[in-house]
């Protein structure tokens, strides 16, 4: 009887949710439809979750529109697109409000609005203060997910055709999240070098070294990401490689990171629902509006992103930090490739599965439109006889 309780309580294999997610905030009003919203707003993530398709898994959007004005948006959007064979039905969700977690926690002043508020951003028609709220949301949302299991992208992203994806990000989310770091070589030939050391050792442990091709891809995609062999990508952080000796060990809590303490990009993050995970995105969201207290730094338009609080926490986590209970790791490359400047060397080992760029959804232009353009680029970056470590050059 005993037994027969403890195996009820397991749970079984296969029955965790699993999907992709989006955020699109800060949503631009117009009075020639019935919603009043911006359709133009959308095309970003629809653009994404057309290629999405391809792989055959769940999705979300949360938004701060209403469920039927972003029905109505990505409805507009389908009636104009090539190639989208079916409906685009990802699971509509209020988003987090950015403006109302930060007065909850008392981390919100009208003159830090007035200050933001009266500066531009990236985005046209944007400022700084719009900036921050979307970003927060999007921070927030991670730990709303309704999924156990989700890849979280930024809306400029496009997904690769890629076999059972859904079963590769479950196999993926051993912590709470895992975050890509950003492309180690920028340019310099020894980073590049200290990069491909820390790969191959990672392969040479999953065995994955000699061949990583289509046909065994799954395996060395999960089996390389396993703790045993995931930590030895920073075994070896002397600038000079293995043999130097002021080679460290990296602390091991960040030894799947490359460096210490990482260069994050937050443009995929993998998450698995948890209470650690909410602590982690409150943690995140603190970070970031302390970081704007300090009215000595000059305002530019690329102020007050999120990467770099996130670094601070993720920074303070590798060097001990006990206060920290969640737990991040490295995040292949693979799902945040932004390789596509013209001076890029991008390093990565296994698949790509997520481009990362600005218009994605001028590709529809193209002969045969967006998944067909989607489709060209993916397969040169991912020869099937050929997915071990390699160097992404445009």
């Amino acid at each position: 009887m005993l037994m027969v309780l403890l195996l009820c309580l397991l749970p079984l294999a296969g029955t965790e949710s699993v999907g992709v997610c989006f955020t699109r905030n800060e949503v631009g009003a117009d009075t020639s439809n019935e919603f009043h919203v911006c359709v133009d707003d959308f095309a970003e993530v629809f653009a994404s979750l057309v290629t999405l398709q391809e792989s055959s898994i769940s999705s979300c959007l949360f938004t701060s529109v209403s469920e039927g004005a972003a029905q109505f948006a990505l409805r507009s959007l389908v009636s104009s697109s090539k190639n989208t064979r079916r409906t685009i039905a990802p699971r509509i969700l209020p988003s987090a409000d950015g403006e109302a977690i930060a007065r909850k926690h008392g981390w919100f002043s009208d003159a830090m609005e007035a200050r933001l508020g009266g500066h531009s951003a990236q985005r046209a028609g944007s400022n700084l203060w719009r900036k921050a709220k979307a970003l927060v949301a999007r921070a927030a949302n991670l730990a709303n997910s309704p999924f156990d299991v989700t890849l979280f992208l930024d809306a400029d992203t496009a997904v690769c055709p890629t076999p059972r994806l859904g079963d590769l990000l479950i196999n993926l989310a051993t912590v709470d999240a895992r975050i890509a770091e950003l492309p180690s070589s920028k340019g310099k030939p020894r980073a590049l070098e200290d990069g491909l050391r820390a790969e191959r050792r990672v392969l040479d442990c999953c065995g994955c070294a000699a061949t990583w091709n289509a046909t065994n891809d799954f395996h060395c995609s999960t089996t390389c990401a396993l703790d045993k062999c995931d930590q030895l990508r920073g075994g070896g952080r002397g600038s000079g490689g293995d043999d130097d000796p002021r080679r460290r060990k990296a602390h091991p809590r960040c030894s799947s990171f490359r460096v210490e303490p990482p260069g994050l990009q937050v443009g995929a993050v993998l998450v698995r629902n948890s209470t650690r995970l909410r602590d982690l995105t409150t943690d995140w969201i603190r970070a970031y509006f302390s970081s704007f207290n300090d009215t000595s730094k000059p305002l530019s338009d690329g102020f007050g992103n999120d990467q770099v609080p996130l670094q601070y926490l993720v920074a303070n986590f590798c060097r001990g930090d006990a206060s920290h209970r969640w737990q991040v790791a490295h995040l292949s490359p693979g799902f945040n490739y932004r390789g596509f400047a013209r001076t890029a060397e991008f390093l990565v080992a296994g698949r790509v599965v997520v481009l990362h760029r600005h218009g994605i959804p001028s590709l529809d232009k193209k002969k045969g439109g967006l998944v067909r353009a989607v489709g060209d680029i993916c397969r040169k970056l991912n020869p099937p006889e050929d997915l071990g470590l390699r160097v992404l050059r445009r």
